[in-house]
């Protein structure tokens, strides 16, 4: 009789082994069961990436600073007017008026809210309609296109119109145009030296050579007419007494029907605008020199940006004339 209350441990001890066969059987189906159970969600992106163009908000403009007419360069300003920072691995500029995009491929990071400006490299114009005698309608700015990379490791290309921000962009196709048509008759250059110079007077004289072909030799071509050229940053024009001037009157015409065989060499003078180091050593614009041209009935100026040597040259020139005016 004493035996029988052993018998509920031995029902718990079956039931205990009931529960871990069930448990086994459990263990079994889950394992036989893993292969059709949903695969786990994939990464999220990574941080800082959009996974569209369409949450990115910017505004583009385009101007020119101080030291791109020296480099012939703009700039392409772009303001990231979204919440994130905007990634880039590169842009472009695009316009029919150019003969080629501007390009460029190194990469940028614009923070939110932040205005970054990328400088671009001009190329030559395309101008048929802006060199005709009629006055052009103004010139649309060019259109943006940013590289932007995704979030799925993909670079999406988002382009927006920019704005031309002070007219530079209009400025520069008339500019590059009339001298596009000037140079197209005569090549105009500058060279340090020349008589007049020394004694506090540095002498620059400017090269006009013909230029063969279909227009420079063709009948019925516009005259060019060379009619001044200004100072600059760092040199003062003189006129023909030696006294500064606004400007160096010039009287040199070329007919392209009889171009002259040699070049004609003008000479100029000047005098120090600055003689302070940094101006010399900071120097963007001081040694571009502006002619003034007629070509037909249209005017315009035509900037000559001067050879390294002979930047060399002016600046050495500048410095010797300054000495010998202490």
């Amino acid at each position: 009789m004493r035996a029988r209350p052993r018998r509920p441990a031995a029902r718990t001890a079956r039931a205990i082994a009931a529960v871990a066969i069930v448990a086994l059987g459990l263990g079994v189906a889950g394992c036989a069961a893993a292969p059709a159970a949903d695969p786990p969600p994939s990464a999220p992106p990574p941080p800082g990436l959009p996974v569209s163009t369409d949450a990115i908000a910017v505004v583009m403009e385009v101007y020119r600073t101080r030291i791109d007419p020296s480099r012939d360069g703009i700039q392409l300003s772009v303001t990231n007017e979204g919440d994130a920072p905007l990634a880039l691995d590169g842009a472009r500029l695009e316009s029919p008026l150019l003969s080629a995009a501007l390009e460029r491929s190194d990469d940028a990071v614009i923070p939110a809210g932040a205005t970054r400006d990328l400088p671009m490299t001009l190329v030559d114009p395309r101008c048929p309609a802006l060199a005709e005698p009629a006055a052009p309608a103004e010139p649309a700015a060019p259109d943006a296109v940013l590289l932007v990379p995704l979030a799925d490791g993909s670079v999406a290309e988002l382009r927006v119109p920019t704005t031309d921000r002070i007219g530079q962009w209009a400025a520069w196709l008339e500019g590059a145009c009339f001298a596009q048509a000037v140079g197209e008759r005569v090549e105009l250059a500058v060279r340090a030296g020349g008589p007049g110079a020394g004694g506090g007077t540095i002498g620059v004289e400017l090269v006009v050579r013909a230029q063969p072909g279909p227009v420079g030799g063709g009948g019925g071509a516009e005259l060019v007419r060379l009619t001044g050229v200004g100072g600059t940053v760092l040199l003062g024009a003189l006129d023909g007494a030696g006294e500064r001037a606004e400007g160096i009157p010039l009287d040199v015409v070329i007919d392209p029907a009889s171009p002259p065989d040699a070049p004609i060499v003008v000479p100029l003078r000047f005098s120090p605008n600055r003689c302070d180091a940094h101006a010399i050593a900071d120097d963007k614009q001081g040694t571009l020199f502006r002619v003034d041209v007629a070509l037909g009935e249209r005017t315009g100026t035509v900037t000559v940006v001067s050879e390294a040597a002979t930047k060399e040259a002016i600046y050495a020139a500048i410095t010797a004339a300054c000495a010998a005016d202490d």
